[in-house]
């Protein structure tokens, strides 16, 4: 005789959870595939190579003017572990970082836009051709880490609690020292502090401890690296950072067009161009509806850090609006910014349903660019 599994209290997955982890198990398998047809490459050769022994420099010295301090300690942990005989062991942990990133992004844009939207975005991510150097490449753990420690401490933060505060200034600390992608987050939860209720000042210690220990790696060991803050920078940074984000924007929807020009940067300004002034006109009229929530201040407040810090440091061919690897942190910090302006929006199931061709149609797009960087001959990193 069957027994109702329902009566007993039996609980199923809720079916968004079940596609959720369909699609992470498919991006897990197909970027592991692609994965073991390449080997180490650029910039891998200095944490396994030039980084030997044990010293407080090896860890904290700069990598250009980056940060390094957890990607080198996991390279030498698994270098101690596995060596170098293959890079498998460096690509199995750097996409687990990666799909528990778009996992908490998935959980920040579910408590804002619902469970299938929120999956939609996701998918978006797992998927993103455009960023194929950080979805394949072992080194890129800097931005997965970083991006996964902030969206965990962003949701953290919400908890309001004394418990998830301290964990959330933990993430902070662990997201800056993945990379400097980090420090927009530490910046997101001072203003979400700051726009929330008393007691605030007990509180602005999750953002100012993971800040303040950057600056002292700065002032120690950071500045020794190459500065490329400069008055040019600065005052194009505006141009720069809409540049930015109308790649960012394209890539995401699988307009741009992936490894042209010079095989390494995907393009789709024009597009992009389009989308940013429509999307930012009707973000206006959202703003002038609803006002500017604190939710909103915060997403724009990482977003921005992001992507004019990025400008401050263009360096000509190798850190453009273009470039590839700025297209998976600039995607997150989109969508986080619409999710925001759609919080709370019920959304149509007719507009739903073409949301999801069009994400099809994205990740199609993109599944060739995923593709071709895992050819027999490695594809080589910019600098």
């Amino acid at each position: 005789m069957s027994r109702d599994l329902r009566s007993e209290g039996v609980r199923w997955p809720a079916p968004v959870l079940v596609c959720l982890a369909l699609a992470v198990a498919c991006s897990a398998t197909l970027l592991l595939i692609f994965q073991s047809k390449l080997t180490f490459f650029g910039d891998d050769w200095t944490f396994l190579i030039e980084r030997r022994g044990t010293s407080v420099g090896v860890f904290l010295d700069p990598h250009n003017n980056h940060i390094a301090l957890l990607p080198v300690a996991i390279y030498k942990a698994l270098l101690a572990t596995f060596g170098m005989s293959s890079s498998l062991p460096f690509s199995v942990v750097s996409t687990t970082v990666f799909l528990l990133s778009v996992v908490l992004l998935f959980a920040y844009l579910r408590l804002r836009v619902g469970d299938w939207t929120a999956l939609l975005g996701s998918i978006l991510i797992l998927f993103l051709g455009a960023a194929w150097i950080d979805l394949l490449w072992s080194f890129q753990i800097g931005y997965s880490g970083a991006i996964a420690a902030g969206l965990g401490a962003l949701l953290a933060l919400e908890r309001d609690q004394r418990k998830s505060d301290l964990a959330a200034c933990g993430c902070l600390v662990v997201a800056s020292g993945f990379s400097e992608v980090g420090v927009p987050f530490a910046l997101g939860a001072l203003v979400y502090i700051a726009a929330g209720p008393e007691p605030r000042r007990r509180r602005l210690y999750v953002g100012l401890v993971p800040l303040a220990l950057y600056a002292i790696w700065f002032l120690g060991w950071g500045h020794k690296g190459p500065d490329t803050l400069s008055f040019h920078n600065v005052v194009h940074s505006p141009v720069y950072v809409f540049d930015a984000v109308s790649q960012a924007i394209a890539s995401l929807l699988g307009l741009a067009t992936p490894l042209s020009g010079n095989g390494l940067e995907p393009v789709g300004l024009l597009w992009g161009h389009i989308l940013f002034v429509v999307l930012a006109a009707l973000a206006l009229w959202r703003i002038r509806q609803q006002g500017v929530s604190r939710g909103l201040l915060t997403a724009l407040t990482v977003g921005g850090a992001f992507f004019f810090l990025s400008a401050f440091n263009y360096l000509p061919g190798l850190r453009t609006p273009t470039t590839g690897r700025y297209q998976y942190p600039g995607g997150v910090f989109v969508l986080m910014i619409a999710a925001e302006l759609l919080r709370g929006v019920r959304v149509d199931k007719r507009v739903l349903a073409g949301a999801t061709v069009l994400t099809a149609a994205a990740v199609v797009s993109w599944l060739n660019a995923l593709r071709r960087p895992a050819s027999p001959r490695p594809a080589t990193a910019p600098g």
